[in-house]
């Protein structure tokens, strides 16, 4: 009676024990956006670059910046980078690579950042509790967090 009783509870635990199991995975991107010009009006071209800064800076604030210039426009380049300064760009997330003065555009700012796809991690309720993904979510907030961590805690 006893080996019966243990059987039966072995069998009980192991089947307990073999639920599915879902793999929760989040995508990371790495995203360039470029913004390209030729200097025609050197005010006009710094106000494009800051309008170009604080769109990246307001959605990705952890962005690296690459910008190539033409060094007849050294002068805003410098511009441009005090400019990122200012917003709180790090000065090693900013680079500068000097083209050639056959190139098509006078100065390109290029910014790349990693994103996270969104979460698709659905409701739970009584009729999907089986199927659905426990751990989605958390996944999702931590792997965020690692992309775009805090820049200052309060």
């Amino acid at each position: 009676m006893k080996k019966l009783l243990t059987l039966f509870l072995l069998t009980l635990f192991i089947t307990g024990c073999s639920s599915p199991s879902f793999k929760n995975t989040v995508k990371l991107n790495t995203v360039q956006e470029k913004f390209e010009f030729n200097v025609v009006d050197e005010s006009i071209a710094l106000e494009k670059s800051e309008d170009f800064l604080e769109a990246i800076l307001d959605t990705e604030s952890d962005a690296s910046f690459i910008i190539h210039y033409k060094p007849q426009f050294a002068n805003v380049l410098e511009e441009i980078t005090i400019l990122a300064k200012n917003k709180g760009v790090m000065k090693k997330k900013v680079s500068t690579v000097a083209i050639s003065a056959d190139d098509e555009k006078d100065i390109s700012i290029l910014a790349t950042y990693t994103a996270v796809d969104e979460k698709d991690c659905g409701d739970v309720n009584f009729f999907n509790k089986d199927e659905y993904k426990f751990g989605c979510a958390l996944e999702y907030n931590r792997n965020l967090s690692l992309v775009n961590p805090l820049s200052q805690v309060e």
